[in-house]
Parts: structure tokens; C-alpha cells; sequence
């Protein structure tokens, strides 16, 4: 039997892997073919949390849920790409929404600063509307940027676009198709937007800088830069060049010529932040770890200590029962709301056996050790079909 084959035949029914929320959070299990071997499956199990920043407070808000779905979804942290049942490489910070000069006091810039933890920081220089413009000695120079009270942190508001070509054909900007100040000449730069968001530490001086887009929420799938950070290639290289500009791509180099095998895509690939917005495993933060996006209230910071959301999920694999803790995965932030996401995963394995009867249980707080007897069900009684029916299949 091949992998699609027991993949096709997975999917023909919820039966195969049930799932009993025991929380109040959204939560959800997908499943993929296992890479080791056929007979194998990967399922992952996804939670999402949500809250509302009250008086320095998070106060949870099921009743807000936010969506765990395979397809591409819009939030408020812009599109969701969809979720994978595979295993992600660290943490996602993911912002959105809108930043807000203090007082409510309209000024041509305001400086917003990321914090996650002890290692985890990112600056923003927010600046106001701005154009390329021809100076009194024909000098392309930059408009100083408009005073504004407000500003959305979108991947529209980052350097990125999409500009018309002699060929006809439009060409983006493969690193964020979605933003603006990217031409391929100077001539066609002038009376066009500059970004809104950029590195402070990088800021755009001429119409042939090509910085990379400033990180904001969920990253394309299709992003330039996901595949350029996610590859242990000797041509990872050539394909963050090919995410540039023309005029700032190198002579193209012989390349190996090697072949891409699984082992050099690293799980980054999978992850729906920007390359830059992802804590490493190792720094993941933890309960008590303070978040803070400045500006990031209507009257101050968006600013919050790290709940403590321990939660497992008990598989139980007909008469052999296992415990697995989750992981926080997705962090994610709406400005001017006050609204925080704070997603967690856990992927196990299984051998799949014919017939039998697979059951997760996702629950509150730490993993026990040993397992206790109540988790343990009978499992029969969980599936209107018997052991004797012939039209069950695995």
C-alpha cells in the first residue's frame, strides 16, 4: 500500500482518531503521512488560546476562538495560510492591528519596540505618508513623512509591491507582493509611496535599497523569504538572491547542482511567521516571561506577563495509552485591541493497526506521571460500529 493510498483512506472519516476536548479552548488534530514509513502516521494536535488585555490583566475569551483551519483563513493578524499536522521549528510572534501615537498626539514617526522574553526584541520605525520626489537639482530625494495618530501593522505597509515591466508582465517583489516602495527604476519611483514601516536600524536611503519587509503577521507560504531561511542548501543562497531586485542580484553563480533531500529543509519551513519572527526552540519563553509591543493600546503599551498554560494530550492507541505535554507554537498580538492568541502543539507518531480504535484527550495542566486510571476509556463504546463490522477500515 502506498503512503497516498493510506493517506486517502485516513481521511475517509473521523473515526480514525477521535478527539475529546476536556478544556474551554479551541482545539483540533491533524494528520499526515508519517516520512519513516508507510504504515505510520504523524497527528498533530493544535490549541489555541484566547484573551483580552484588561487592566494589565489577560482575562480568557472562549467565546472568542480563534480558528484552527487547513485552509487559507483571514484574522485580524492577516491571512492565516493554513494549519499543518506537522512539527513546527520554535515560536511564532505574530502582530497586528494598530499602533497609536501617545496622547493621541498626530507626529511624523513613532518608534515601536517588540519584546518577548529576555532574548527576543524587534524594533519598528513607524513613519507617515512619504513619496519619492525630484528635488530643485533633479535629486530623487525622500517627502518628509506626514504627521498620522495611527497606523496598521500590515505587510501592506512594508517594503515589498508589485511594479509593471517592459515585458508587459507584472513583477512583485517575491519577498512581499503586498507592500509598497519596490521600482525598478528611479524614473518610475517619482510621486510613488515609500513603506510605512521599515528597520530603524536599516532605513531606506535610495530608490535601490531593497531592504527585506519588516516582520508583521502571518507570513505568505509563497514568500520569498520563507524558503531562503527554512533550507540547509548549498542554493538557499541563490534563493534569497532571486528574492531581490535586479539590479541588487549578483552574477549568478554554477550552483552545486545538488538535489534537495528532506533532511535540509528544516521545520522553520512550516511556521507561519515572518523568518525574522521566530524564537528559536531553545529561547522559547516561558509562564511569568514578560510580552510587551509598545504603543500597542489606545493609551499606553500592550504589555503582559506569560500565563501559565500548561496543557496534554492522552493518546490512547486501543489498549496502550501514552501522555505528551504541549508547546506554545504561535504568540500573536492585536494592537489598538488589546486581544492576544497563544497557540500550542504537540505531534506524536502511531503505527497504525487494522481496526483499532485511536482516542486523544486534551487536557488542563502539566502531564502526569504515572498515567492516571481514569484517563483510560473503553473504547468500544466510543464508535457505533463494532469490532465485527465488516465495512470498517482503517
Amino acid at each position: 500500500m502506498s503512503k497516498l493510498d493510506v493517506a486517502t483512506r485516513l481521511w475517509k472519516g473521523p473515526r480514525h482518531m477521535k478527539l475529546h476536548n476536556q478544556t474551554s479552548h479551541a482545539a483540533d488534530i491533524l494528520r499526515s503521512v508519517s516520512p519513516r514509513a508507510e504504515d505510520h502516521m504523524l497527528c498533530c494536535l493544535i490549541v489555541r488560546r484566547t484573551f483580552r488585555l484588561q487592566q494589565g490583566e489577560l482575562k480568557p475569551t472562549p467565546d472568542e476562538p480563534w480558528s484552527i483551519e487547513q485552509a487559507p483563513t483571514e484574522t485580524e493578524l492577516g491571512v492565516m495560510p493554513g494549519d499543518k499536522g506537522v512539527y513546527s521549528g520554535g515560536v511564532d510572534v505574530l502582530i497586528g492591528g494598530t499602533v497609536r501615537q501617545p496622547n493621541g498626539q498626530a507626529a511624523p514617526r513613532l518608534d515601536v519596540a517588540l519584546e518577548v522574553g529576555r532574548s527576543f526584541h524587534r524594533r519598528i520605525a513607524v513613519l507617515g505618508e512619504r513619496s519619492w520626489q525630484r528635488n530643485d537639482e533633479g535629486e530623487l530625494v525622500m517627502s518628509e513623512p506626514a504627521p498620522f495618530k495611527s497606523m496598521e501593522l500590515s505587510y501592506a505597509n512594508a517594503f515589498g509591491g508589485v511594479v509593471d515591466t517592459d515585458y508587459g508582465v507584472p513583477m512583485p517583489y517575491s519577498a512581499n507582493p503586498l507592500g509598497k516602495g519596490f521600482y525598478l527604476s528611479a524614473e518610475s519611483a517619482v510621486g510613488q509611496p515609500l513603506p510605512n514601516l521599515e528597520d530603524p536600524a536599516h532605513l531606506i536611503e535610495t530608490a535601490n535599497d531593497f531592504p527585506d519587509p519588516i516582520g508583521c503577521g502571518y507570513y505568505p507560504m509563497t514568500g520569498g523569504l520563507r524558503a531562503a531561511a527554512a533550507l540547509d542548501h548549498p542554493e538557499a543562497e541563490a534563493i534569497a538572491k532571486r528574492t531581490m531586485s535586479p539590479q541588487q542580484r549578483p552574477d549568478p553563480s554554477p550552483g552545486s547542482g545538488d538535489a534537495l533531500n528532506p533532511e535540509q529543509v528544516k521545520p522553520t519551513l512550516f511556521n507561519m511567521a515572518h523568518p525574522n519572527m521566530i524564537i528559536e526552540p531553545s529561547k522559547a519563553p516561558e509562564s511569568g516571561d514578560r510580552v510587551r509591543l509598545s504603543h500597542g493600546l489606545r493609551d499606553g503599551d500592550l504589555e503582559f506577563l506569560l500565563p501559565e498554560i500548561a496543557a496534554h494530550a492522552h493518546v490512547q492507541l486501543e489498549n496502550r495509552d501514552y501522555v505528551f505535554p504541549l508547546h506554545l507554537d504561535q504568540i500573536g498580538l492585536v494592537a489598538g485591541k488589546g486581544r492576544v492568541m497563544l497557540s500550542q502543539r504537540c505531534v506524536f507518531e502511531y503505527r497504525l493497526v487494522k481496526q483499532e480504535r485511536r482516542f486523544v484527550t486534551l487536557y488542563d495542566g502539566p502531564a502526569p506521571d504515572p498515567i492516571p486510571t481514569s484517563y483510560r476509556h473503553e473504547l468500544k463504546t466510543h464508535w457505533e460500529h463494532s469490532w465485527e463490522d465488516p465495512a470498517a477500515t482503517d
